[in-house]
């Protein structure tokens, strides 16, 4: 009698977990292992909104896409071979540990990733469910494509290991070249994409601008924005190809159009804007200077001393036209479906 009261005593704990917890919104999401040189830190409110722990199976909420799962399609057969493996732990208000922690992999060809909830046999199990108890415990579902949006990008462009092992170092090894290499020929977006760096910034010893430019193509092709930006930078500065802005505009365009706005994409808007603000490449076009500006990471980057260029573009306006330009702004942002500042 004593033993079935325990056990009663335990499920109802589990059911329980998330009413004695607390449901605090999500602080913290924290991305490590996989090709990551060291973890990645989510910590912007307005991104994290989505992210809340307190969603999904073992909770009252229906909704087919939440947390980081899209709980709609179920669970999947089987995860597909050859993915770097990520922890995702979430850290939330009003527990002083991780709240939550599952396993994401990503696959880079499709942009598409997948969350394992760990099961009984898993290191993280009794700590989730000491937060909440789904029920799911020990499968594999398909992310959330918002999910994917974000991290997708983080641990596509993440730093390789080499980066942080040679930092302070003039070159990188032979090694450290054949392990980008294979990758990036294996059509990796993300090692195509730092391959070119490395060759861009003589990280191998000497510049390759010709290398650079041919591994920034094919990652630009392939949508990577920090690509599609550094390439832009390639045919603006003339660096190692004709200089072309016109180029340099279609592909800081391209990066641009990527919500978040991280890394490339950010960037990308910042330098389109450049360009519309000078006329170079496209016509002098302040609307379009004012609205990428805006759209871009924060609007703040300098254009000059003690003024930013989202200034520099106000400065020529009529108010009507910046007006104009804040609309576009908005309309911008429903179109891509981003609610950033």
């Amino acid at each position: 009698m004593r033993g079935r009261l325990a056990v009663l005593l335990s499920i109802s704990l589990l059911v329980l977990a998330p009413v004695l917890l607390g449901k605090g919104k999500t602080l913290k999401v924290v991305i490590a292992g996989g090709n990551l040189a060291k973890p990645v830190e989510i910590s912007d409110p307005k991104t994290l909104a989505d992210f809340q722990v307190w969603a999904g199976p073992g909770t009252s909420s229906n909704q087919g896409q939440a947390f980081i799962v899209d709980w709609s399609s179920g669970p999947i057969k089987e995860l597909p071979e050859g993915l770097s493996r990520y922890e995702i732990s979430f850290y939330v208000d009003g527990l002083d540990r991780v709240a939550y922690v599952v396993l994401y992999a990503f696959d880079h060809s499709i942009g598409h990733g997948y969350v394992y909830i760990p099961g009984k046999s898993d290191q993280h199990f009794q700590s989730n469910v000491r937060t909440i108890f789904r029920g799911i415990e020990g499968s594999w579902f398909h992310a959330w494509t918002v999910w994917d949006s974000v991290a997708g990008p983080l641990v596509t462009n993440a730093r390789p290991a080499a980066f942080e092992r040679n930092l302070h170092q003039a070159k990188w090894t032979e090694e450290d070249r054949r392990e980008l290499l294979a990758k990036a020929q294996r059509g990796d977006s993300g090692s195509q994409m730092w391959l070119a760096a490395a060759h861009e910034q003589g990280w191998f010893g000497e510049k390759n601008f010709s290398e650079a430019l041919k591994w920034f193509k094919k990652s630009a092709a392939q949508g990577n924005p920090d690509a599609q930006n550094s390439l832009g930078q390639m045919y603006e500065d003339g660096e190692g190809v004709k200089q072309n802005y016109a180029l340099a505009a279609k592909w800081y365009r391209e990066a641009a159009e990527h919500v978040p706005d991280l890394g490339g994409a950010g960037q990308g808007r910042n330098n389109l804007g450049l360009l519309y603000l000078d006329g170079r490449g496209v016509p002098r076009d302040y609307v379009q200077a004012y609205m990428w500006f805006r759209l871009s990471l924060g609007g703040t980057a300098k254009c000059g001393p003690h003024t930013s260029n989202l200034s520099s573009a106000a400065q020529q306006m009529t108010t009507a036209e910046i007006e104009e330009a804040e609309h576009k702004v908005e309309e911008w942002k429903i179109r891509h479906h981003d609610q950033q500042d």
